[in-house]
């Protein structure tokens, strides 16, 4: 948990400049967006909030297994998925 603790501001510290430097105008456009369609704000809001519970699922898992051990099992999983790999 300490990870997800030090990682998400600093992720935040590091890319929220760097997306508005690389976007263009990309607040205005939200905020135009926002106004024909008040709805895309609580689509920010789940997509990020979904993200974010994502990300604790991923932590938590790797908590109570290790991260070897995950690897391995997504690895056979996706193999499963796709038939036409050479796993």
């Amino acid at each position: 948990m300490n990870l997800l603790l030090y990682m998400a501001p600093m992720a935040v510290v590091f890319l929220l400049p760097a997306a508005l430097y690389m976007e263009e105008n990309v607040v205005g456009i939200t905020l135009a967006l926002a106004r024909d369609d008040p709805k895309i704000i609580w689509y920010l809001l789940f997509n990020s909030s979904l993200a974010y519970f994502v990300n604790l699922t991923n932590f938590l898992v790797t908590k109570h297994t290790s991260a070897l051990t995950l690897q391995g099992l997504l690895q056979k999983f996706f193999c499963w998925m796709d038939p036409f790999s050479y796993c």
